[in-house]
């Protein structure tokens, strides 16, 4: 089993150049599923699809389980079948579209999934009303966030959380006004995030950068391009 090299499930709709990127950081790249139960433009969202629960344990739709179980085969983790299968339309599409930390798990919790929602039972259960929690969610650490969502910076902000508010917009997402910082960045590694674009490309990218920097953390541009929301990004 593959216990040591880094790899991370994302759309193939990134940018070439921050797939380049991420191949020469020695990066392995594993395209996620494309589901064509949900909107055509969000398919192959993997933060639709696949929740990582802790560095073991990940849990996915069943609709995309078998493809998870085969492209995953040689790492050593686990994976979950969901019990909620997706479809196309809101609220239908968001039941593991969540934000999971160490400490607090952060979603619309009338819509989670079933099996999902069991496995979070040691976490603080945040609930917002925004389904499309993990696209509208960056977690820097697990008391550190940026979002641009009202509802999801008042709830984070009322358990203590330390939050930035960032402007609506300013970042692609095909097929809809705008996209979302949660689905255009992750969490490279704990030092690390990553962003599909270039940070300079969005009007709050010196906040962006500090409260990273506070929080010890440096941003990394995959791309000289502006910002895409793409679904983010799981790790392995």
């Amino acid at each position: 089993m593959n216990t040591s090299k880094r790899a991370v499930i994302v759309s193939s709709d990134i940018y070439e150049e921050s797939l380049n990127t991420l191949y020469r950081m020695d990066i392995d790249i594993i395209y996620s599923y494309e589901n064509r139960n949900v909107n055509s433009n969000l398919k192959k969202h993997v933060d639709m699809q696949l929740v990582k629960l802790n560095d073991k344990i990940y849990i996915s739709a069943p609709e995309c389980y078998d493809y998870y179980c085969n492209v995953l085969s040689e790492f050593d983790i686990i994976l979950l079948k969901g019990n909620t299968l997706l479809s196309s339309n809101y609220p239908d599409d968001i039941a593991y579209n969540i934000n999971v930390g160490e400490k607090y798990a952060v979603h619309n919790f009338k819509y989670t999934d079933t099996k999902l929602k069991e496995c979070l039972s040691n976490h603080i259960m945040i609930h917002v009303s925004q389904g499309y929690t993990s696209c509208s969610l960056c977690r820097i650490c697990d008391d550190s966030y940026i979002t641009s969502d009202k509802g999801i910076y008042k709830a984070l902000t009322q358990f203590g959380c330390n939050v930035l508010k960032i402007s609506d917009g300013n970042i692609l997402l095909p097929g809809f006004d705008y996209g979302f910082f949660g689905g255009a960045s992750f969490m490279l590694s704990k030092k690390e995030l990553a962003v599909n674009g270039n940070i300079e490309y969005h009007p709050d990218s010196k906040a962006i950068v500090d409260f990273c920097s506070e929080n010890n953390v440096t941003v990394l541009s995959l791309a000289n391009k502006p910002i895409m929301d793409i679904g983010s990004f799981v790790i392995i």
